[in-house]
């Protein structure tokens, strides 16, 4: 049953709910039997609290009272709680110049450091992230200085801006791990009213932008040499949230690096995502076309077939070759190249976000397969296609790369 507020202004879906009695009832009559529906929303806040109340049922969410957890501050405390290894650094900061005495600090803890990262306590796909390098000589004052320099995940970011925020909901900081070879991978869970924690999918995180933390897409699984690993981390920390009385859906987002090829690799958490993540929407499609489930035992998914599934998925595949591109034209893309999901090989490529298609020039793709090298050959020739099929009537983007690169 779908319904609508009809308010395009740029403020919470909820608030609008919220303000409009009429359709809060027409919720609540579409809601056939209310002890069996829950409330489930990408993001718990204190207005989602409100609606479930209005509406009488259970919110399938964090509980706003325990949102200091999802916080950078709060999820290295979880982290300590948990027993997982987590980078040096400080929580708890208020101030620009909490944050230089911190950078100080981990600099006389960790002589050998070279880069520290600044983090805003409430920010999302690392774009409340912020690199900092030392300066030849670390001293109160020259470490103030060096912050001209601070270096952000987003590129209109300026510091007086940056602490502004960083004032108003505080931060950490903590070391930057500089290794030769480093990946980001993830591990998403569920905890239950009940208390129990179960394990939903790992991904090898895909991230860009200025400074290479910005959440672009993922890849699923988790590679093997330490997707069980992830999974054990995760599922203790799930075990701490639940008993601080977290419900639903999380992601915690690690760091796997290793200075040697044949270095076993370390695996450090970073984050905690109390909230439905990226990675959560392509993992369900997966689910709902194939009809299988993961198997907790190897942290692989298989299909009713009993196929190994893998996929590739970004939701920040952009072009100027795409702007004005409607939906059908897509969709017609997709029918004359065959590129369309296939219930017979349980492959096939699935598009999302094609409402900023023909305005943007940008869109989200979910490339599914049967191996890893499947799905890199696939998503590679649906970018192939797409760059065929837009070539015309665009000259002036023949030429220039695509927008987000490392998305590809």
């Amino acid at each position: 049953t779908m319904l609508c507020a009809y308010d395009s202004s740029p403020r919470p879906l909820t608030q609008k709910i919220l303000e409009r009695p009429r359709l809060i009832e027409r919720i609540r009559r579409a809601i056939q039997n209310p002890s069996c529906a829950f409330l489930t929303v990408f993001n718990s806040t204190p207005l989602e609290r409100q609606l479930a109340v209005l509406l009488g049922i259970p919110l399938n969410g964090l509980d706003p009272q325990l949102k200091y957890l999802g916080t950078k501050s709060g999820n290295r405390k979880v982290f300590r709680e948990a027993g997982i290894e987590l980078p040096a650094g400080r929580e708890d900061l208020q101030s620009e110049s909490d944050v230089v005495d911190a950078l100080v600090d981990l600099k006389a803890e960790r002589p050998d450091m070279r880069r520290a990262v600044v983090k805003l306590n409430e920010s999302f796909s690392g774009e409340g992230n912020a690199v900092f390098r030392y300066p030849p000589v670390v001293e109160r004052d020259t470490v103030q200085g060096a912050l001209a320099d601070l270096e952000f995940a987003v590129s209109s970011e300026s510091r007086d801006h940056y602490f502004g925020k960083f004032a108003e909901m505080g931060g950490i900081v903590e070391e930057f791990i500089d290794a030769k070879e480093k990946i980001s991978p993830s591990a998403q869970f569920r905890t239950s009213p009940f208390g129990d924690v179960a394990l939903v999918s790992t991904h090898d995180q895909i991230l860009g932008g200025p400074s290479g933390q910005v959440y672009l897409g993922c890849s699923f699984p988790a590679q093997d040499d330490y997707r069980l690993r992830l999974q054990d981390a995760g599922r203790r920390i799930g075990e701490v949230l639940a008993q601080h009385g977290v419900v639903s859906r999380f992601g915690v987002d690690f760091l796997a690096w290793r200075d040697n090829h044949d270095d076993p690799w370390r695996v450090t958490a970073l984050e905690i995502n109390l909230r439905v993540v990226g990675t959560t929407h392509p993992f369900l499609a997966l689910r709902f076309l194939t009809g299988g489930d993961l198997d907790a035992a190897t942290g692989l998914f298989l299909s009713l077939s009993g196929r190994s599934k893998h996929y590739r998925a970004t939701d920040n595949l952009r072009s100027e070759r795409y702007r004005g591109l409607l939906p059908e034209d897509l969709i017609d893309i997709v029918t004359d190249n065959g590129l369309h999901y296939s219930h017979r090989t349980e492959s096939g490529v699935l598009f999302h976000l094609i409402g900023a298609l023909s305005e943007f020039g940008k869109l989200g793709v979910t490339v599914i397969a049967n191996s890893r090298d499947e799905v890199d050959a696939l998503y590679a020739q649906t970018l192939e296609i797409l760059d065929a099929e837009t070539v015309y009537g665009h000259p002036e983007a023949s030429a220039s790369p695509r927008a987000s690169s490392p998305a590809r």
